[in-house]
């Protein structure tokens, strides 16, 4: 992967879970969630969570931004969910705010 540069390669459950195996975030890789933009919407879990319940015409989807602060780039996509997903989500967005916040110790 190139060094400075943003890239919509998050198509799919699966691909945010390529980059996050165990649901953890860590100094090389955060993520963030409905951020929306051009790439995007601004669902947050807890929409998406009462989403999950209804019979919807079109699957949910949450905005991902994954930062890579290490390597200046960042990825982004906008996924379907399930309600399975949201835990894992949960623990992904909760690991990358101690992530963050490890890193920024120094500058507080």
């Amino acid at each position: 992967m190139s060094h400075y540069e943003n890239k919509e390669s998050i198509k799919t459950m699966d691909d945010l879970k390529s980059i996050f195996p165990d649901g953890e975030a860590d100094e090389m890789n955060w993520c963030v969630f409905s951020n929306g933009g051009i790439h995007g919407g601004y669902e947050k879990l807890d929409d998406l969570a009462g989403d999950l319940d209804e019979d919807y015409e079109y699957p949910p989807r949450i905005n991902v931004l994954v930062i890579r602060p290490r390597l200046v780039s960042m990825l982004y996509g906008y996924i379907e969910v399930n309600k399975e997903d949201i835990p894992f989500l949960r623990k992904l967005v909760n690991s990358t705010l101690q992530a963050i916040a490890k890193s920024q110790s120094g500058n507080l």
